[in-house]
């Protein structure tokens, strides 16, 4: 599921921190650049997209049904259908519950929110695609949980949930910072902050202080490291890796 990161922090808030003079804007490129890094790192470690934005998520199935008794004809099935059917012909089923973790929320629960599942994993144009009905399942907001009862096959990408989630921008809508504040997630945006200068510091650490803060990594071109680069910079920092521990949460049925 892709997503366009929007800085979780300012320009402003990181500079102060790095041993820059005060003034001098010659790196700033750079730094805007590290902390969109930092902000997809966070993402990525918590699983999760916090700017508000249209997604497509798709999930493995469980196996949500047993065979069913067919009152009507006395028999045993192992089809399946939709649940109103099963109970139109009289017919016992046990359905259990497949809860599933939207990456991204609160879920704005006010916009079309659209549960597929389709056995053979086609859904656009497919004979088999079923779109689930809302009286199947319920979706947690808050929490970005969604909650189906629904009968199913176990498969892989069997369920195509599209929705809208994450922090609309209430503040500077340059960056979700304020947004992180004003719902608690200010260890989200401290987090930001930490390794941000983290990665400024590491890419930046043999000239600085010197003439002109001159602050050119020899790795690297003078704007920091490029895109293919950013998967060499490694993970998050002990410190910022503590604050985000407690939103590191495994997607059920993800695959």
């Amino acid at each position: 599921m892709a997503s366009t990161t929007k800085p979780f922090v300012s320009l402003d808030e990181v500079r102060g921190l790095l041993p820059i003079r005060a003034g001098n804007a010659e790196h700033d490129e750079k730094i805007q650049n590290y902390i969109l890094v930092a902000s997809k790192q966070i993402e990525q470690a918590t699983k999760r997209f916090f700017e508000r934005q249209a997604h497509t998520q798709y999930f493995g199935s469980r196996s949500t049904s047993q065979q069913v008794l067919d009152l009507v004809n006395d028999s045993w099935r192992t089809d399946l259908t939709l649940i109103d059917d099963f109970h139109s012909r009289g017919t016992a089923i046990e359905i259990r519950q497949q809860t599933l973790l939207l990456q991204s929320f609160p879920v704005d629960t006010a916009q079309d929110i659209v549960v597929t599942y389709d056995p053979r994993s086609v859904f656009d144009n497919s004979i088999t695609a079923i779109i689930v009905n809302s009286a199947n399942y319920v979706v947690d907001e808050d929490s970005g949980r969604l909650h189906l009862r629904f009968a199913m096959h176990k498969g892989r990408r069997r369920i195509r949930v599209t929705f809208t989630g994450g922090f609309a921008s209430a503040g500077d809508p340059a960056t979700l910072s304020a947004d992180l504040v004003a719902q608690g997630f200010e260890d989200i945006r401290q987090a930001a902050i930490i390794q941000t200068v983290f990665l400024f510091k590491k890419w930046n650490r043999e000239n600085i202080g010197k003439k002109g803060d001159q602050a050119q990594n020899t790795k690297g071109s003078r704007f920091g490291p490029s895109v293919a680069d950013f998967y060499k910079i490694g993970g998050l920092t002990p410190e910022a890796g503590s604050l985000l521990a407690p939103y590191k949460g495994q997607l059920h049925g993800i695959t």
